[in-house]
């Protein structure tokens, strides 16, 4: 979703955690909280600058973070280092 520009709303758990900084690039919602997620939505529905700002930045942090190149050094170097 981020490097598509769809706005990100995730649960705040491992792995989106690990990935999206709520309230900059996505938003992080309470697990299992549909009051919280349906809040999100709804922002991102009636705010179009806020909902294109986040998406500029997130497509912006996955050519950064997520290149190609650039990930595929680091699981090399992973599989050198653990063989």
């Amino acid at each position: 979703a981020m490097a598509s520009g769809t706005p990100v709303v995730a649960c705040n758990v491992r792995g989106p955690k690990d990935i999206i900084s709520g309230g900059i690039d996505g938003i992080l919602v309470k697990d299992r909280d549909p009051g919280e997620l349906a809040d999100a939505v709804t922002f991102f529905l009636e705010e179009p600058e806020a909902r294109e700002s986040y998406t500029k930045r997130a497509r912006d942090k996955v050519r950064e973070d997520f290149d190609h190149k650039r990930m595929r050094t680091q699981l090399l170097a992973e599989y050198n280092r653990l063989t």
